[in-house]
């Protein structure tokens, strides 16, 4: 299997606010040669739904 990792070169965050931030990324790909990446961070969140489970007799 190919190597299809990249190394992040530098990172810049562009914006941050209360629930997301973005970030702007020079990598360097597997062949070599550089790209840019926009990065969308999120913390993540869990919720929990209760249901009320109607039984018929």
């Amino acid at each position: 299997m190919k190597n299809l990792e990249e190394k992040t070169i530098r990172e810049e965050t562009i914006f941050k606010g209360r629930v997301v931030s973005l970030a702007v990324a020079d990598v360097r790909l597997p062949n070599g040669e550089t790209g840019k990446r926009e990065l969308v961070r999120h913390p993540g969140a869990v919720a929990i739904i209760p249901l009320h489970m109607m039984v018929k007799l």
